[in-house]
């Protein structure tokens, strides 16, 4: 309770339904991939712009509010030689990749299915050698997607930050931006 107060603040309700959301983001990572795993979970918030979209380009400023809706990835390592990432969504098909010569190998189809596969591409594309590395991946989110409130940030951010914790390897504010804007 400690850290979810920490995470969220002070306020009973909310911390339960948090509590609730990493309990579902356990026990669906549990029913994948194995119930006796080492994990890590890491949560990325979603993000409102007050002022309105892309007005950084015009020279203004932007003006984020942080949301109470968030994605949550748990990972694990494996020894699988692969990195197999589930979405909770059923609308969203599982992406695994191998890994050869400290790159990912995969393919692209295109359906709606995988329309999320970009994203994990791109971060696991600009993660450097020492942390790709064979795991499991569960992305729980409450973030509505396509709706303007940062899911596709966040799901990269927290896909990045998830494989970095792995290896115990913290990431700063500047490079997680340079990862997450390619």
């Amino acid at each position: 309770a400690h850290v979810l107060r920490q995470l969220y603040g002070s306020n009973a309700s909310h911390i339960r339904a948090r509590r609730g959301a990493w309990k579902q983001a356990l026990e669906s990572f549990g029913q994948r991939f194995g119930y006796d795993r080492d994990v890590l979970l890491v949560r990325a918030p979603g993000r409102a712009d007050l002022v309105g979209m892309h007005i950084e380009h015009q020279g203004g400023t932007q003006n984020h509010v942080l949301l109470s809706r968030e994605v949550i990835v748990v990972v694990s390592k494996t020894t699988s030689g692969q990195i197999r990432i589930e979405n909770c969504s059923p609308q969203h098909e599982a992406y695994v990749t191998g890994i050869h010569q400290e790159r990912i190998v995969s393919a692209l189809p295109s359906s709606t299915s995988t329309a999320w596969w970009p994203y994990l591409v791109g971060v696991l594309e600009n993660l450097p050698p020492s942390v790709l590395t064979p795991a499991d991946v569960l992305v729980w989110s409450d973030l509505p997607e396509a709706a303007t409130l940062g899911s596709s940030s966040a799901l990269c951010v927290a896909l990045s930050v998830a494989m970095h914790a792995l290896h115990g390897i913290p990431i700063n504010a500047h490079e997680m931006v340079r990862m997450v804007d390619k």
